[in-house]
C-alpha cells in the first residue's frame, strides 16, 4: 500500500517537477537531444524576472488577488444566508424548490451558457469588466458554498437555536450569534475553495476580459505565448509563480479546510 501511495504521488508531482524544470532552462535546452524533458544542469532564474516584468504576471496576479478578495467575502455572505433559510425552512415547497435549483446548477456546464452569458453581460453594460466576471463567479459558485454550509448548519443542534429563539433572538440574529460562530471550519473550508477556484479560473476570464490591464493572471499567462512561437521556458516560469499563492493558502489552512469539509459531508 505503501509503495503503491508513493507511486500515485510521484505520478502526480511529475508534471509540477517538468514545469519547474522548464522553467530553469534557457532557450539552447530545446535543441538538446532530450528537450524539455532534460535536467537543467545550470538553472537560469532570469526566467522568472522575465515572467515578473517584461511578461507583467505582476499586474495580472495583483488583478486576481483584488478579484479574489472582493468575490470570496461577497460569496460567502450570500450561500450562508441562502443555506440558513434552506436549513430552517427545510421541510417548506419554496425551500425545497430552491435546493432543487440550487443541485442543478451544480451540474449545469458552464460552457453551455457562454452565449446567454456573453449577451447578458452586453445587456447589462458589464462586459470586460470585474464587475461582470464576478457576477459569474458568484452565480457559478453559489451552489456549491450554499450546499457545503447547509450540511454543516444541519449539525448544529436544534436546541440551541431553539433556546435562542425563546429568549427573543430573530432569525438573523440566530444565524449571526449561533450558526456562524459554530460553522467557522466549514466557512474557512469554503473561503480556501472558492480562492483556490476564484484564481484559477481560465475559461470566463479568458473569453469576457478582453482589456490586457483588466485580466486575471490564468488569462494573462496566455499573453506570455508570442504571436508566432511560445516561450516555453517563460511560461513555464509564469505558471510556476501563479501556483505560488494558493499552495501557501492551503498549506497554512489545510487543517481547517479538510475538517470543514469532514463535517459537511458527514452531514
Amino acid at each position: 500500500m505503501i509503495a503503491g501511495a508513493v507511486v500515485l504521488s510521484f505520478l502526480w508531482l511529475l508534471p509540477v517537477l517538468l514545469v519547474v524544470a522548464d522553467s530553469l532552462k534557457n532557450p539552447e535546452a530545446l535543441f538538446t537531444p532530450s528537450g524539455l524533458y532534460s535536467v537543467p544542469t545550470h538553472p537560469d532564474f532570469g526566467n522568472y524576472a522575465d515572467a515578473w516584468s517584461t511578461g507583467e504576471l505582476g499586474m495580472y496576479m495583483r488583478n486576481s488577488a483584488l478579484i479574489t478578495v472582493i468575490k470570496v467575502p461577497i460569496a460567502i455572505v450570500i450561500e450562508s444566508f441562502l443555506a440558513y433559510y434552506l436549513v430552517i425552512r427545510g421541510k417548506s415547497r419554496i425551500a425545497n424548490w430552491i435546493f432543487g435549483f440550487v443541485i442543478i446548477g451544480m451540474i449545469f456546464p458552464p460552457q453551455a451558457a457562454l452565449v446567454p452569458l456573453h449577451n447578458l453581460l452586453y445587456t447589462l453594460h458589464v462586459f470586460n469588466t470585474w464587475t461582470g466576471l464576478i457576477i459569474i463567479y458568484l452565480g457559478f459558485g453559489l451552489p456549491f458554498g450554499t450546499l457545503l454550509l447547509r450540511g454543516f448548519f444541519r449539525t448544529v443542534p436544534g436546541e440551541l437555536a431553539e433556546a435562542a429563539r425563546i429568549d427573543g433572538a430573530s432569525a438573523l440574529r440566530i444565524l449571526l450569534r449561533v450558526y456562524l460562530p459554530l460553522s467557522w471550519p466549514a466557512i474557512a473550508a469554503l473561503a480556501i475553495f472558492d480562492t483556490v477556484w476564484t484564481w484559477n479560473e481560465f475559461l470566463f476570464a479568458q473569453l469576457f476580459i478582453t482589456s490586457d490591464n483588466l485580466r486575471p493572471v490564468q488569462a494573462g499567462l496566455m499573453q506570455l505565448n508570442g504571436k508566432y512561437s511560445e516561450d516555453i521556458m517563460l511560461l513555464s516560469a509564469g505558471v510556476v509563480l501563479s501556483i505560488i499563492p494558493v499552495v501557501i493558502v492551503y498549506v497554512l489552512f489545510q487543517r481547517k479546510f479538510v475538517s470543514g469539509l469532514a463535517g459537511a459531508l458527514k452531514a
